[in-house]
């Protein structure tokens, strides 16, 4: 047993009194030969430097533990052949574990409890039976630009640790998960992580809520790219690609926000299996075998995303009040098999003129292009998409042709306001309002005469920005 303290080393059979030197103004002890035993750290605020010697068991407990410490750092140290860990830091607080490498350990890196860790930088991979780096009821923690492979189960792994950033780690090519989260582990963050060729890349297990998921790349693992269950996680802007069975999954969870994620090439693109009160937007989902698949979920909300190439675009198989398109402005998705020529706009206001129906389900409102929700109508466009309004309206023949009237003058002033000059339009825009307002609940019933100024008032804000 080596103990690593201000007064150097202690404890150390058949070997040298010291295998390292201490600098006293810099609290560092600097190891300068191989070590055989386990190491203690038993101080705080110190810093034991490994100078790139190798930490060799088998030892009698992990190759480095520090227990109830406090501004300890760790770096620069070759670990292998200790159990439970490489290092492992037990109820340890501003502690930095860097520059570290920890194969053929049962696990490499352990922290149980404690916080306001960082854990940077560091090779935990290659043999490793257990995982790279765990945290186990372990806060506010920080582990970032670690690399965590071919380890048995996963590469890193929280259980029941909160409040934890975990960002530009790669997790790959672990044989059960690359980053898994489990028991309660809520409030991290998960951000610009790579897990890839693993057995699955992200996955949040057994009331895992409030959890940020976001940037990551999860690629070519052989189940699933993400792996959702719990309630009131958001998954943006990942990545999930040729994962052989789903891309993202979200299981029994619910007020779930999917957005902005890229899916493609998978079994499954997006899965929701049970719970409700999701919403999935402005998201593209392409080139999968199924876009989306929906079973025994009900009132998730699928609006503003790009379903293309997908041979079955979406499917309903179980479930209630799933809806794919909100009212205009917003809409619904963009199907690549439900657009013009094929499928016209006849009215120009960006969505094709019949539903796009699939099993189980359809989106009233399609738009004619990708990502056509994200260009702003023109204020010309918005007046086409009110006189549709207007025409659609159960009045007079006589107040129809008035409001149509109206919005003509409107599109008229407007071609003169692109010289510079839109007061006139916007004053006979509010003209068109104050006929509304003349005619609610009289020809006009109540929520129409709410709906025809609503869409007006938004032609006066454009025509004001503009």
């Amino acid at each position: 047993m080596v103990s690593i303290n201000s007064a150097w080393a202690v404890n150390i059979p058949d070997d040298p009194p010291s295998v390292g030197t201490w600098d006293a103004t810099t609290r560092t002890y600097m190891l300068t030969q191989d070590v055989f035993e386990s190491i203690y750290v038993i101080e705080d605020d110190l810093t034991l430097d490994g100078n790139r010697h190798a930490v060799t068991g088998p030892g009698q407990d992990s190759g480095v533990t520090a227990h109830l410490r406090t501004g300890v750092t760790i770096k620069n140290l070759n670990i292998s052949h200790f159990s439970p860990a490489g290092i492992f830091l037990d109820e340890c607080y501003n502690t930095t574990v860097t520059g570290n490498s920890t194969p053929d350990n049962i696990n490499g890196i352990y922290l149980k409890g404690g916080s306001n860790n960082t854990i940077t930088n560091n090779v935990c991979s290659f043999d490793n039976p257990g995982c790279g780096i765990i945290l186990s009821m372990s806060h506010g923690n920080v582990l970032t630009g670690n690399t965590c492979g071919s380890n048995g189960l996963s590469g890193i792994y929280l259980h029941g640790s909160s409040n934890n950033t975990v960002a530009g780690n790669t997790a790959s090519n672990n044989e059960d998960t690359g980053v898994r989260l489990q028991e309660s582990s809520n409030n991290n963050v998960l951000a610009g992580n790579t897990a890839s060729g693993n057995g699955g890349g992200i996955v949040l297990v057994i009331s895992c809520d409030d959890n940020t998921i976001t940037a990551n790349t999860c690629n070519f693992n052989s189940s699933y790219g993400i792996w959702a269950r719990g309630s009131r996680n958001t998954l943006s802007h990942n990545t999930t690609s040729d994962n052989e069975f789903y891309g993202i999954t979200i299981r029994l969870s619910n007020s779930t926000l999917t957005c902005n994620n890229t899916v493609s090439n998978n079994e499954r693109g997006i899965w929701i299996y049970g719970g409700g009160n999701n919403t999935l937007t402005d998201n593209t989902i392409s080139n999968n075998d199924w876009g989306i698949w929906i079973y025994d979920a009900s009132n998730n909300h699928i609006y503003n995303n790009n379903f293309i190439g997908n041979p079955i675009q979406a499917e309903v198989y179980t479930g209630s009040d799933n809806v794919f398109n909100l009212a205009k402005p917003i809409g619904g998705n963009y199907w690549s098999d439900w657009c013009p020529p094929e499928h016209p706009d006849s009215d120009g206001d960006g969505f094709v003129d019949s539903p796009y129906e699939f099993g189980g389900g359809q989106d009233d409102l399609p738009w004619t292009e990708a990502d056509g929700w994200l260009t702003p109508p023109t204020p010309e466009e918005m007046i086409q998409q009110l006189i549709s309004v207007v025409e659609a309206l159960n009045v007079k023949q006589g107040i129809s042709n008035s409001l149509d009237s109206k919005l003509q003058n409107v599109l008229a002033a407007i071609e003169a306001a692109n010289a510079g000059q839109r007061e006139d339009a916007v004053n006979k825009m509010q003209a068109f309002i104050n006929a509304v307002e003349a005619q609610r609940d009289k020809e006009i019933p109540e929520a129409d005469a709410d709906a025809l100024i609503n869409l007006a008032q938004q032609i006066i804000d454009l025509l004001t920005d503009a």
